[in-house]
């Protein structure tokens, strides 16, 4: 018995030869070479007792399903209680969406992903150094992240954090704080946050630096508390202030402060931008920021031993100083430095531009 199999781009394999059995059948098994349209003929010459005859059958080999391919923007992504790979594998099932996310996070130098929804967060997030955690988009339809407790911490010595593409509401002010450097915010909106020293904060304690921290178009939008915070533990009283933390090598762009302090607020100097607050600073610069209808000052920076290199490029403070009688509601305050301005314009404040020398 000859076997001759015709494959699918009409090429013919070596005809094999079979030998019946005692009654007259016999076996054969190949392996397809390539998805597609098979015939195979089977013929037997004839003997002297037998006549010739042939038999031919056709079959269609399907391809496998590929496995799915590894996704390159993310190691994790997290939905519901857990935290599965790109090719669908669970990595780990939490008792919460809080759980989850926070073991997500724990795993250094990983990408971490969170789709579009709504999620309640019950305890302080705290990403590990190298990862990205990222959402779907700062909208009210992208992914929205409702903490029920402060804060989603960058903790001491973290370094080399991303933050992008989602919103915070309730207690989900970012902290970032020191030591700690190469942290990048971007995208990110803070929606009406209730507590923490701002929306977007950077904290020094005792002699901590925090080196190299940038906020891309993130938005604290009408926050009970500051907008933009660069602080820490500082001794408050002036006469005192001869050492403390350093804050290096700032970098905010396309950031806005919006109704800081208008609905709610610890205290009532809550204002937009506060670049200089118990904290030595050192190369900060803003380009197009705007601070409006804050509750004080649109822009703040605070007396300390140490400013140097503070730059304000192209930004806009309008309309604030909502509150009345303690004297202050400029556009910029900065009595106590000596910040460059650079083409900054500002309208509607309730005292005045500028507290302190007008630059040139």
């Amino acid at each position: 018995m000859s076997i001759q199999v015709t494959n699918p781009d009409g090429s013919r394999a070596a005809v094999e030869t079979k030998t019946t059995g005692v009654d007259g059948t016999f076996r054969y098994s190949m392996t397809p070479s390539a998805a597609g349209e098979y015939s195979i003929m089977a013929t037997y010459a004839g003997d002297a007792e037998y006549e010739s005859s042939a038999s031919s059958m056709i079959y269609t080999a399907i391809a496998p399903e590929p496995p799915p391919a590894s996704n390159p923007d993310y190691d994790f992504m997290v939905s519901g209680n857990q935290v599965t790979t790109p090719t669908g594998e669970v990595a780990y099932t939490g008792s919460s969406y809080t759980a989850a996310l926070q073991w997500a996070v724990k795993q250094s130098g990983k990408s971490v992903y969170m789709p579009a929804g709504t999620y309640t967060v019950t305890a302080e997030i705290n990403p590990a150094s190298g990862v990205t955690l990222f959402g779907d988009g700062p909208g009210p339809s992208g992914t929205v992240l409702n903490f029920e407790v402060p804060h989603l911490v960058v903790l001491p010595g973290v370094t080399d954090v991303t933050l992008k593409n989602f919103r915070t509401t309730g207690y989900g002010d970012i902290l970032i704080a020191g030591p700690s450097s190469g942290i990048l915010v971007q995208d990110v909106t803070a929606y009406h946050i209730l507590g923490g020293g701002a929306a977007f904060w950077t904290w020094t304690s005792g002699n901590s630096v925090i080196d190299g921290v940038k906020f891309i178009r993130c938005i604290a939008d009408t926050p009970d508390t500051f907008g933009f915070l660069l602080g820490g533990d500082g001794a408050s009283d002036i006469s005192l202030r001869t050492n403390g933390g350093w804050t290096k090598n700032i970098y905010m762009e396309d950031c806005q402060a919006l109704n800081c302090g208008i609905y709610g607020r610890p205290n009532d100097f809550v204002c937009g931008f506060d670049l200089c607050e118990q904290t030595n600073v050192e190369n900060v610069l803003l380009v197009r920021c705007s601070a409006i209808n804050s509750w004080m000052n649109g822009f703040h920076l605070e007396q300390w031993p140490n400013s140097i290199n503070v730059v304000l490029e192209d930004c806009v403070s309008s309309d604030n100083g909502v509150v009345r009688g303690n004297g202050f509601g400029y556009a910029w305050n900065s009595a106590y430095t000596t910040p460059i301005f650079k083409n900054c314009t500002g309208s509607g404040n309730k005292i005045a531009l500028f507290m302190g020398p007008e630059p040139a």
